[in-house]
């Protein structure tokens, strides 16, 4: 098995997400405003957003790739249900996941296709050659 860990990137921005509302709380203890408020809940949203992406994980095994997100159910792909794989992004460059779902007697359905992002991580350009070859030809 194979994991990797969300991007280091994801780190920084986690702290300096939390430094800002560590300082918009000061502000607001000082002096209430409703702007600094405002700022408070978006760098809150931030800063979680931020936790969420480096605490994710993508494990892969020899038939499946399973993303995993901190307070999210685990999602998986077999290998053989996988159709494309894509790099998508301009910074931050993320995986995308095209393959077939299931249907209801366990057999793939070739005339729907389905999508799942993969979180950024670190040795993304392993983690993408992998996977195309992996893609059933």
């Amino acid at each position: 098995m194979t994991i990797y860990t969300g991007h280091t990137l994801y780190r920084i921005l986690a702290a300096l997400c939390v430094v800002l509302v560590l300082l918009f709380g000061w502000q607001l203890w000082n002096h209430w405003d409703w702007g600094a408020l405002l700022f408070l809940g978006v760098g809150a949203y931030s800063a979680y957003r931020c936790y969420i992406l480096m605490s994710s994980k993508v494990e892969l095994t020899e038939d499946r790739v399973r993303a995993t997100s901190p307070g999210e159910a685990p999602r998986e792909v077999l290998f053989r249900q996988l159709s494309s794989v894509y790099e998508e992004g301009r910074a931050m460059k993320s995986i995308l996941l095209l393959y077939h779902p299931r249907n209801e007697s366990g057999l793939f359905a070739l005339d729907e296709e389905l999508s799942l992002v993969l979180p950024s991580v670190n040795r993304q350009e392993e983690l993408l050659e992998t996977l195309n070859a992996k893609v059933p030809k």
